[in-house]
């Protein structure tokens, strides 16, 4: 697993020179990507602790057998 930082940033609106705060967090690549000089609002930092790999998310399963029981799954 590993920390990924997210916030909420400030971004210049599309189309005009307004500056707007976005209304859900990125992370600072996601930002950058959208708005070149994106501001943090500060404050607003969330961490968030995500799979590296997409099997580090999937549960451990005991296949044939309940995980909390033991017994065989009846469906």
């Amino acid at each position: 697993m590993k920390s990924v930082e997210f916030w909420i940033w400030k971004l210049h609106k599309p189309g005009s020179h307004e500056r707007v705060q976005t209304s859900f967090r990125l992370t600072e690549a996601e930002a950058l990507r959208r708005d070149a000089h994106a501001e943090r609002v500060p404050g607003t930092s969330e961490v968030r602790v995500l799979p590296k790999h997409p099997n580090e998310y999937l549960p451990r399963l005991a296949f044939g057998r309940s995980a909390q029981t033991g017994c065989a799954n009846s469906y």
